[in-house]
């Protein structure tokens, strides 16, 4: 009798790792432009913007448990980041 053993992949490795690598540069740069901005009211939502396009594992099934995946999470990307540009006023 032969046993055949598989390996499961944790959730979190079904993803690409091009869509991973764009995903943690959208973050960084949202996140560095929040920094850069603190005193502009764009600030909080590129700071936002990063805190929801962190590939993260747990952040991730904390999202999709509240029903935020898929093109209700890029949907909300996109109006973050349109929000931001926005409300960003040079002096």
């Amino acid at each position: 009798m032969k046993i055949k053993l598989e390996e499961k992949k944790p959730q979190g490795q079904n993803r690409s790792k091009l869509y991973t690598i764009v995903m943690w540069i959208l973050t960084a740069f949202m996140f560095i432009s929040g920094v850069v901005f603190i005193p502009s009211a764009a600030s909080a939502t590129m700071i936002l913007f990063s805190f929801v396009s962190a590939p993260i594992d747990q952040l991730q099934e904390f999202y999709a448990s509240k029903k935020l995946q898929g093109g209700i999470k890029i949907a909300l990307l996109i109006v973050l980041f349109g929000v931001s540009v926005a409300l960003y006023q040079p002096r």
